[in-house]
């Protein structure tokens, strides 16, 4: 379902020196062709994961999927779509945090209860999205990857402004926007370094993060 709905999430990108369309060429219906969307972006994901970005390409991808090209190119117009669509499913994976932050609205809850909520729900939320390591460095580099992963950040920074307000948190506007996305993009990053290529997390990086996220939020929301 996931893979399903990054797939129809996909938007614009540049290949090659032509300006393309980063959108579904075919929009997949009937359940079959769903379910052939969904297994090249599953395949995809999987392959990124061994190659990197450099290495995939739609030939691979085909042929690991055990489909032909055109029935990439049939959903799909180039490349960076797909990766696109791989980006959304990363996106999604990361919205998961979003569920974590009714714990951030209680005034109630400490600080220390808060920030292990937190990031032990990222951990649970993205162990096992395959393709999330190369999607992210490749994001560094693609713009229209980088467009999802802003807009994500952007999602989740807003999320957590909305929470803290709730728990009593008050702060003008532009503050409490700059604070939020400082701690939303110093998570992903460490929590990046964390992942060290792999899909499971260095429990020294989770500890320091851990430690640097309760010390700003003490000097910073209290």
């Amino acid at each position: 379902m996931a893979a399903e709905r990054a797939g129809q999430a996909v938007a614009g990108s540049v290949e090659d020196a032509g300006l393309t369309e980063l959108a579904l060429r075919t929009t997949p219906v009937q359940r079959r062709a769903k379910a052939t969307v969904a297994h090249i972006l599953e395949t995809a994901a999987t392959l990124l994961d061994e190659v990197g970005v450099d290495g995939f390409n739609t030939n691979r991808l085909a042929e690991r999927a055990g489909v032909r090209v055109r029935t990439v190119y049939r959903y799909f117009p180039n490349k960076v779509a797909v990766l696109s669509a791989l980006a959304e499913r990363v996106g999604a994976a990361e919205q998961s945090l979003l569920d974590q932050f009714s714990i951030v609205a209680d005034p109630n809850v400490e600080w220390t209860a808060v920030v292990d909520s937190i990031i032990d729900g990222y951990i649970r939320g993205t162990r096992d999205v395959a393709g999330l390591t190369p999607i992210r460095r490749a994001a560094r580099a693609i713009p229209e990857l980088r467009a999802v992963e802003d807009r994500i950040k952007r999602l989740i920074a807003d999320a957590l402004a909305t929470a803290l307000r709730k728990r009593g948190v008050q702060l003008p506007r532009r503050r409490m926007e700059a604070l939020t996305r400082i701690l939303v993009e110093t998570t992903t990053v460490t929590m990046d370094m964390a992942r060290d290529g792999g899909r499971t997390y260095s429990d020294q990086f989770v500890r320091e993060l851990k430690a640097m996220l309760l010390a700003y939020m003490e000097t910073s929301f209290d």
